[in-house]
This record gives C-alpha cells, structure tokens and sequence, in this order.
C-alpha cells in the first residue's frame, strides 16, 4: 500500500515539474539564476523532483526555499536559512542564544550556538559548534562577514540536533563552501530516477533543453508569474 502511494506521488510531482518546465526557456533561467554551475539539466530536473517529493512546490524552488548546489559530480539539496528558521519556529523552537565565537591572535577559532526547543513543559538546549577551518571559503562573503558566515553553520549543526524529525536533511549552502566532511548527497531511488525522464521535454529541435531556442523568459520574476498564472489557471 505504501509503496503505491509512493508511486502516486512521484508520478504527480514529476507531472507537476514537466508542466512547468514544458517551456525550454524555463530550464535555461533556472540553470542562470537558482541552479548555477549545473551543466546538466537532468540533475537540475532531478533535483527539482527530489524537493517536491519532500513536500515542496515548484513556487518553493523558484523562491529559493530550497535548490540544489554541484556536488561531488552529482548534487545536494540545500535550504535558505530563513525558511529553516521558520520550520523550526512552527515546530517548537522558543529561543536561540547569542553566538559565542572562540578566538586566538586574532582568528576565529569556532562558534558555538544554542537552540531552545520547547516540547510539552520542557524546554532543552541543544548546543552545537562549528570549527572555522572545516568551513572556511575564499569566497568574498567569507572573507568580509566571517563570523556571519560561521554562525549560520553553528546555527544549522544545532537546529538538526534540535529537530531530527524535521530537519535531519537540511543544509545550507554555508556549509559546502569549505572543505567540510559530509555525507554523499542523498541518492534517487530507480524508480524515481525513471520517472523524471518518463516524459522528457523537447523544443521544435527534438533536443531536450535546447539552449539556440530563442524565447525572453530570460528573468527569475519572469518565472515567478509564469508559475503562478499557471497555478491560478488550474
């Protein structure tokens, strides 16, 4: 039984993705703006398709709520921060301590962060750190906000520990930038991997994606109201 109603949802979502990408072009402003870095658009399909069976919509990946970044040949689903935060807070979280950043001659050492989750009449802290050289990047950002930056992957550590149920599979892009030890992003199953090439989109060239059509969705709000006359039309 449930395996059928895995089923059925995967072939919703993945009917769902082919009707908003049915348009070549949405696939190339996808790839400019919220996936960079893809050069191939099945793993942006997928990737898609793997969001939207973890309960998000096509309007979520386009706000950014959730994309994914190149990984290790493959990709990882990442999460904004914010709308983490905001899970978190629907779910029980009361309270977040200030960072407390370790230093020495000058140098971030690490940053610690805890989380208050209340559950009934208990309220727990869930403490994390994070060690700036596992994470540290040449990125620009890294180098002007530092401890902007190690305090959101301080805050991300804790808010797994605090929610498991909720947020066992949330990262943010912070936390890729370095050099950090994670585990190989979570692998389609066949079955879901079959399903997002059951229909493939094709322009009037034949060929999927093809980046010579000629169309001027070409902007991320473009998409936005695409998207949303398309749900308003349903």
């Amino acid at each position: 039984m449930k395996e059928k109603e895995n089923t059925s949802l995967v072939l919703k979502a993945n009917e769902e993705l082919n009707n908003q990408l049915s348009d070549p072009s949405v696939m190339r402003a996808l790839v400019a703006t919220i996936f960079k870095g893809f050069m191939d658009d099945t793993l942006v399909r997928q990737a898609c398709l793997e969001a939207m069976m973890r309960g998000y919509s096509f309007q979520d990946i386009v706000n950014k709520k959730i994309y994914a970044i190149p990984f290790k040949g493959g990709y990882s689903l990442v999460q904004s921060i914010s709308d983490v935060r905001t899970i978190a807070m629907n779910n029980g979280q009361v309270g977040k301590d200030a960072p407390v950043f370790e230093e020495k001659d000058g140098k971030i050492i690490s940053c610690t962060i805890t989380i208050k989750r209340k559950i009934g009449d208990y309220i727990g802290d869930y403490t994390a750190t994070a060690f700036f050289d596992e994470y540290k990047s040449t990125k620009d950002i890294w180098i002007k906000k530092p401890k902007t930056m190690i305090s959101k992957v301080a805050e991300m550590h804790a808010l797994r520990m605090a929610f498991p149920e909720k947020l066992s599979l949330a990262y943010v892009e912070e936390e890729f930038q370095g050099k950090p030890s994670f585990p190989t992003p979570d692998k389609f199953n066949k079955e879901l991997a079959e399903a997002s090439q059951d229909t493939p989109q094709e322009d009037s060239t034949g060929k999927v994606g093809d980046k010579t059509s000629t169309s001027n969705l070409d902007s991320l709000d473009e998409i936005r109201e695409q998207v949303k006359t398309k749900q308003e039309t349903k």
